[in-house]
């Protein structure tokens, strides 16, 4: 497994894991860091999930969160699955829920040398009946890290250990959409 970037100066805090989880409109990634004492750190990026083909060694997956009722079954590559099923109602696009309307871009700018401020209009698809933001993204990040975990565990020389030993302190970090002022960064 290559690493996205390595260091060039030897590592000299406490022995953890950085996982960083970026959680986007329409495709996710999470990548991370083994950081050892004496050891020049990486970081790798999670490139095999539930649903993708083996060989495709795609970082990203895209958003999605299958349900069925308000019980979420596929996530990713795998609720793109059921997204015609009407046995399911696949969540999408939830993040644009976050956004302050200052972030919404309308279909098409005003005319040139016009100060009509044009309204928003694009439509942010409802959220699944019963299901709210916050167990949406619960759910989603949860999918994420144990997807982390499993793909540290199998692509790192006794991962499992490493991660069983440091779980407690893990770092995780999460990234926010540049364009977001402190408000909603807070």
């Amino acid at each position: 497994m290559t690493a996205i970037y390595k260091s060039d100066t030897k590592y000299n805090g406490e022995e953890n894991i950085v996982v960083a989880l970026d959680v986007g409109t329409t495709h996710s990634a999470c990548s991370f860091s083994y950081l050892y004492p004496g050891d020049y750190p990486d970081v790798r990026s999670v490139i095999k999930w539930p649903g993708q083909a083996d060989a495709s060694g795609d970082s990203k997956i895209p958003t999605f969160v299958a349900y069925q009722g308000r019980q979420a079954k596929f996530f990713g590559a795998e609720a793109r699955e059921v997204i015609d099923d009407p046995q399911y109602i696949v969540a999408k696009w939830f993040k644009l829920h976050l956004h302050p309307d200052s972030m919404k871009i309308a279909d098409a700018p005003p005319a040139y040398g016009s100060n009509i401020v044009t309204p928003a209009k694009i439509e942010v698809p409802p959220l699944p009946e019963g299901v709210t933001l916050l167990e949406i993204y619960a759910s989603f990040i949860g999918y994420m890290y144990e997807t982390t975990q499993r793909f540290f565990a199998e692509n790192t020389p006794n991962g499992a250990q490493i991660w069983n030993r440091l779980a407690s302190k893990i770092v995780i970090v999460l990234c926010t959409p540049n364009g977001w002022d402190m408000a909603q960064q807070a």
